[in-house]
Formats: structure tokens, C-alpha cells, sequence
């Protein structure tokens, strides 16, 4: 609770008395807003009052949402998130029967595809957008100069027709790229 000591002389709106006898503002500070006594209000918001009028609180519907999501994982988080080590192994297989360049050791949902150099993987990154697969380029400084890739996920939710439509158009857009 802030104090407005010059505000305080008459005020009858609280029965407890803060030290040196000024009590706090409460009740309507209907009565004291006008003339006057204005710019005493202002000033004494402004310092006073600052941190209820800008938060760092989360909004009641952040909280609402959130709160929403958590209901939803313990009812269904099992049923929506499954397993997606099948359609990893599917895309692997299928990726390295396209010629589509991957690490040796892959088992990650995130898989990165190979390229090298940066305005090819942009490129490509921008072919297989236009043709409805979302793949991130990464370019240096998140990679190596020469170390490009493009980042892919493989969710359990994919099937099986996704996974192959992916490889395909993929596949499409290095052969595109190509120097």
C-alpha cells in the first residue's frame, strides 16, 4: 500500500494508522482525484502504484490455455503422442533409398539432411516449402560454414503417406537445387 501524505490529513477511510500517524488511502479515491489534489494523485500513482499497473503476471488466459494443455496430456498425452520410432525408421529407410544424404547415426525425431552449402540448402529449403513440406535450413553460425543441413521432424502422428510424399518432394527439390 502506498502512502500520499498530503492527501492523508482528512482522509477517513482507514482506521489504522501507519507510523507518524498517517493513514493509508482506502476506500473511494473518488473524492481526492479532482482539483487541486490532481497532480498529488498522479504524482503519487505514478510512484507508488507502477508495479500493480505493469505486471510480469501472466495473463488469465495463458494460465487458462496452459492449464487446458496439462488436462489434455493426462487424458490423452499417451493416445497423442505415441511412439514415432516406426515412422523414424520408415524415413530413414526410405531417405537413403532416395540417395538423400543423413548421418550415419540417426534415431532422432529431428534429422538432419545434409548439404553443405548455404544457398543451396535455402533453396531447397524454399522448393520444398512451395510444394507443402516444412523443412528449417540451418546456416552458419548455427552450423559450420560447409556443415549446412536442413532439419526435418518425424512425428508419430505422420503416416505413412506423409513420410513417403516428404522423401519424395525432398528429394525433387536437392535434384532442383543441384549445381
Amino acid at each position: 500500500m502506498f502512502l500520499l501524505p498530503a492527501l492523508l490529513e482528512n482522509n477517513k477511510g482507514g482506521s489504522h494508522a501507519e507510523p507518524g500517524g498517517q493513514r493509508p488511502l482506502c476506500g473511494a479515491t473518488k473524492k481526492v482525484t479532482g482539483g487541486p489534489r490532481r497532480p498529488l494523485v498522479i504524482a503519487g500513482l505514478r510512484g507508488g502504484a507502477r508495479g500493480y499497473v505493469f505486471s510480469a503476471a501472466l495473463p488469465a488466459s495463458a494460465v487458462a490455455a496452459a492449464h487446458a494443455a496439462l488436462d489434455l496430456l493426462e487424458t490423452e498425452g499417451e493416445q497423442r503422442r505415441g511412439d514415432p520410432s516406426g515412422n523414424i525408421s520408415y524415413f530413414l529407410h526410405r531417405t537413403r533409398a532416395a540417395g538423400i544424404p543423413l548421418p550415419v547415426e540417426c534415431r532422432s525425431g529431428v534429422l538432419p539432411v545434409l548439404i553443405g552449402d548455404e544457398r543451396r540448402a535455402l533453396e531447397t529449403a524454399d522448393h520444398c516449402r512451395r510444394h507443402g513440406v516444412m523443412v528449417v535450413p540451418f546456416v552458419w553460425p548455427v552450423c559450420a560454414r560447409g556443415a549446412v543441413r536442413l532439419r526435418v521432424n518425424v512425428t508419430a502422428r505422420h503416416t505413412r503417406l506423409d513420410i513417403d510424399t516428404a522423401v519424395t518432394r525432398i528429394a525433387a527439390a536437392l535434384e532442383a537445387t543441384a549445381p
